[in-house]
């Protein structure tokens, strides 16, 4: 059986598992309300190296890319839909000259 835990509507990977272990002891201890679980998650998972959100600057994380796979175009980093959506923009762009 495995373990799934979402955390704003992603799916935490087993890093990102590994990484809010103490957090979720303290929830299971009950030293931890509801209400600060997701925020020290969050934070946990930062500490951790294995964020929730991508480092994308376009869209600050929010279009769900995978953290650790961005790609810098023309000096910003970017996640994969940003990155496609400036590439396909840059290809119409050419097309029509």
């Amino acid at each position: 059986m495995a373990l799934s835990i979402e955390i704003q509507g992603r799916k935490l990977t087993q890093p990102q598992l590994d990484a809010i272990v103490p957090v979720l002891n303290l929830r299971i201890q009950k030293r931890m309300g509801k209400a600060k679980f997701e925020q020290a998650c969050i934070e946990a998972l930062r500490a951790g190296g294995v964020p929730l959100q991508d480092y994308c600057q376009v869209c600050n994380g929010t279009r769900g890319g995978v953290p650790g796979n961005e790609n810098v175009l023309d000096g910003v980093i970017m996640c994969d839909y940003c990155s496609a959506d400036r590439l396909r923009v840059a290809a119409t762009q050419e097309a029509a000259e």
